[in-house]
């Protein structure tokens, strides 16, 4: 969350939202070690122009202007459970997700007005997004080898 600061504004704390999705290309390569067992090295950027703020003393319908940005590299361990499916009469096996890893994000030039009020901020911050997934995966190995579809 940043801290707006200007002439006008000593420590104000605030939220944003954004102006559309941006850009977010992705990259990921892992390797199966058999028996259910896989890994994966997954690296991510997202980019997006800020849209809408709340900061205590501006209005809601206060300019905002700027991007922010994210970087982020996540190491994945998959474990599917052999053959669980198929004995529960149906083509998909489950799947267990456990992932950590860290993100940095960076606010570039957030400018807000409102009236003759403007603050502006540059900063970044970081994070650990962990994260615990259950899924399914269904294999398509029959139409490209090595092919499956996870949800």
């Amino acid at each position: 969350m940043p801290t707006w600061t200007g002439p006008w504004v000593t420590a104000t704390t605030g939220k944003l939202g954004f102006d559309g999705a941006g850009q977010a290309p992705w990259a990921a390569s892992g390797w199966g070690f058999g028996q259910g067992l896989r890994a994966e090295v997954e690296f991510g950027y997202r980019s997006s122009g800020v849209g809408k703020t709340s900061a205590v003393g501006y209005s809601a319908h206060a300019q905002l202007t700027g991007t922010t940005s994210t970087s982020a590299v996540m190491a994945k361990v998959f474990y599917n459970v052999p053959r669980l499916g198929w004995r529960l009469g149906v083509p998909v096996t489950p799947q267990v997700e456990l992932s950590a890893g860290y993100a940095w994000s960076a606010y570039d030039r957030i400018m807000i007005r409102s009236g003759n009020d403007e603050s502006m901020t540059s900063a970044s911050t970081g994070a650990s997004p962990d994260q615990a997934i259950l899924g399914l995966d269904r294999d398509l190995s029959s139409l490209v080898r090595s092919l499956s579809l996870s949800a």
